[in-house]
C-alpha cells in the first residue's frame, strides 16, 4: 500500500508551538525526518507539505528585519524540501494583524491530492490538518477509492472533518514531542512513566481535586534514602476499576507534563 502524507504547514506549526512551548521554554523544533519515518507507524512514501511565506513587510517592521525573517523562513522551507521524499509548496500570507491570511495554500493542498488520487499514485492519504474546509476533499478521495486518515491537534480538529475519513487520530502533546529533534529532547526528557494505577499504602496523598468530574491526587512516596518519587493518580479515569497513575522524581515537572497531555486538574487544596 502507497501512502502520502500532506501536511497543513500552518496547522501543525501553530499547535505544535502552542503545545510544547512550556516544556521546551522555546517554540521548539520539529524532526521532519522522524515525522515522516514515524508518524502512524511509518510506511509514508512521500510527504507533500503545505505552508505560506509571509512575504509582505508588517505594519512596523522595518526593511532589515523584514528581509531577516524572510531569509529565516526560506532556511526553514528549504531545509524540509531538501529531505528525502519532501516536497514543500508555498502560498503567501496577505492582509496585516487579525485579517491575516494564507493565499493558494488550501487549494494547493486539495488539487494536488485529488491529482494523486486520480493518477493512483496513493492507496492512502493522511491528511495533517484539523480544518473542516477539507472535509469536501475528504469525501472526494473516499470516493475514488482513496483510504483517508486524518490527523490533527486534539482541541482544533473539527468533528466534521474526522466523520468523513476512513480513520482519525487526534494529536497530544505525546505526539508533538516525539516530532521533536533529539537534541531539544535530551536537554528537557520526560523522565516519567504510566504506572499501573494501583495505589500503595506508602503512597501518601497531599493535594486533591478534581479531572473530567473524576477524583485526582497527587501523591508522594518517601524513601529511607530520603529520595522522593510523585504521583499524579486519576480515579477510574477510562472506566471503574481503570485508573490513570502517572510517576516522576520532579513534582513541577509532572504537573506541566499532565496538564499539557491531559489538561488541567482542578485542586481543591
Amino acid at each position: 500500500m502507497t501512502t502520502y502524507l500532506f501536511i497543513d504547514g500552518r496547522h501543525l506549526r501553530k499547535h505544535y508551538q502552542e503545545t510544547v512551548q512550556q516544556w521546551f521554554g522555546s517554540d521548539g523544533e520539529i524532526d521532519f525526518r522522524q515525522l515522516k519515518d514515524g508518524f502512524l507507524g511509518g510506511g509514508i512514501s512521500r510527504c507533500f507539505y503545505y505552508d505560506a511565506l509571509a512575504d509582505e513587510q508588517q505594519q512596523g517592521e522595518s526593511q532589515q528585519d523584514f528581509e531577516a525573517r524572510l531569509t529565516k523562513e526560506e532556511a526553514v522551507f528549504n531545509g524540509i524540501e531538501d529531505l528525502d521524499g519532501y516536497f514543500v509548496r508555498l502560498g503567501s500570507v496577505t492582509g496585516l494583524k487579525r485579517n491575516r491570511r494564507q493565499k493558494k495554500v488550501d487549494i494547493l493542498l486539495a488539487v494536488e491530492a485529488l491529482d494523486h488520487a486520480v493518477r493512483r499514485n496513493m492507496d492512502r492519504a493522511i491528511l495533517l490538518t484539523g480544518d473542516r474546509d477539507f472535509e469536501p476533499l475528504v469525501h472526494s478521495l473516499v470516493q475514488t477509492g482513496i483510504q483517508v486518515h486524518v490527523a490533527g491537534d486534539k482541541k482544533h480538529t473539527s468533528a466534521h472533518l474526522r466523520r468523513a475519513a476512513d480513520a482519525s487520530t487526534l494529536l497530544t502533546f505525546d505526539d508533538y514531542y516525539t516530532f521533536t529533534t533529539g537534541s531539544l529532547k535530551a536537554r528537557f526528557p520526560l523522565n516519567l512513566r504510566h504506572t499501573n494505577g494501583i495505589v500503595a499504602p506508602e503512597m501518601a496523598a497531599f493535594r486533591s481535586g478534581s479531572f473530567q468530574g473524576k477524583q485526582a491526587t497527587l501523591r508522594r512516596q518517601v524513601f529511607d534514602s530520603g529520595g522522593k518519587v510523585f504521583y499524579i493518580h486519576v480515579k477510574d479515569y477510562d472506566r471503574p476499576g481503570k485508573s490513570l497513575m502517572l510517576e516522576s522524581g520532579d513534582v513541577e515537572r509532572l504537573q506541566l507534563y499532565f496538564a499539557l497531555r491531559y489538561g488541567e486538574i482542578t485542586w481543591t487544596n
